[in-house]
């Protein structure tokens, strides 16, 4: 899933090279965390967070059959 997501983000942002993903699990939940260039925060999110709840519907679709959930986060990029 985490290979899915950098697949689907890569493509979305400018500064691919600074796309981190960080993947954990806590029981029934698998969470990711997405830091990104200051400059793509918006292309992740899209217009009214758009993308990325499309991004985390398909995300849930994938775990629908195996009783777990998904959690996206956007982390605040750090100010320089």
């Amino acid at each position: 899933m985490k290979e899915f997501l950098e697949f689907v983000l890569k493509r979305l942002v400018d500064y691919p090279d600074e796309l981190v993903i960080t993947q954990g699990e806590d029981g029934e939940f698998i969470f990711f965390k997405i830091s990104t260039h200051p400059n793509d925060i918006g292309r992740v999110v899209g217009k009214s967070g758009s993308t990325i709840s499309a991004i985390r519907s398909l995300l849930e679709a994938v775990v629908a059959n195996s009783g777990r959930k998904v959690a996206v986060e956007i982390l605040e990029p750090k100010a320089p």
